[in-house]
């Protein structure tokens, strides 16, 4: 039997334009047919400049995965008087065979005079356990963002991983840190240190997951590290 959706969420990365804590927001998901399969609604509050967050989703109709392929995002705002925001979004969407599928974009704007976005899914599918999709396989070479304000400067050779991560505002970080660790089936274990760049002294263990090409989240987080959503930089 093909595998149906199971669960759905999307992240919004906000970037030089904010979005109002009054601006309303709606996320709907239509597959092929153009049956609503995942929906979300509300204001959610202010997105900040450089602000992460993430909306999970109520799954309507588990739809199989092959008519979500050729599915539709629509995102609308309703803005109480003016407001411009500016954003990346990654939707994620997980089956009840462990695979997933994710489609994003990037350096779109929404405001009071233009307040729909419809889109094209045209997503990536990778495997979990039971799937006959295909599996995640890009480096993560590169360099990443993340929810606590931070750039990730990455490096992967083979199952090894690197990272130099600071604070991104402008002059002398508050936080820097390395880390180093492997990478298996998706999973990243790596253990981490703040370094004298910064104030902090903080070091531990963190637990990632590779839940699309371009997003890793936090799992577990031993030590008090702060991040829990990693995004790659788009040049």
């Amino acid at each position: 039997m093909p595998a149906k959706l199971e669960n759905a969420s999307i992240v919004f990365n906000t970037t030089d334009e904010d979005k109002d804590h009054d601006t309303a927001l709606t996320v709907m998901v239509t597959d092929y047919d153009q049956q609503n399969v995942a929906s979300a609604w509300g204001c959610y509050g202010h997105f900040n400049d450089r602000s992460t967050y993430t909306i999970q989703m109520t799954v309507l109709n588990q739809a199989p995965m092959d008519l979500l392929d050729r599915g539709t995002i629509r995102i609308h705002i309703d803005p109480n008087g003016h407001d411009t925001w500016r954003f990346n979004y990654i939707l994620t969407l997980l089956f009840d065979d462990g695979s997933s599928y994710s489609s994003d974009a990037y350096d779109t704007e929404l405001s009071q005079n233009n307040q729909d976005l419809i889109a094209g899914l045209k997503g990536r599918m990778h495997r979990g356990v039971g799937s006959t999709s295909s599996p995640i396989s890009m480096n993560l070479t590169g360099i990443w963002q993340c929810d606590d304000g931070g750039y990730y400067y990455i490096r992967q050779e083979g199952d090894k991983i690197e990272w130099y991560g600071e604070e991104g505002k402008m002059g002398a970080p508050a936080w820097s840190n390395v880390a180093t660790g492997t990478f298996s089936v998706g999973n990243i274990t790596l253990e981490y240190a703040d370094v004298p760049k910064g104030r902090a002294l903080g070091h531990g263990t963190l637990k990632l997951e590779q839940n699309s090409p371009d997003t890793l989240i936090a799992k577990e987080k031993i030590g008090g590290f702060s991040g829990s959503n990693w995004w790659r930089k788009k040049n």
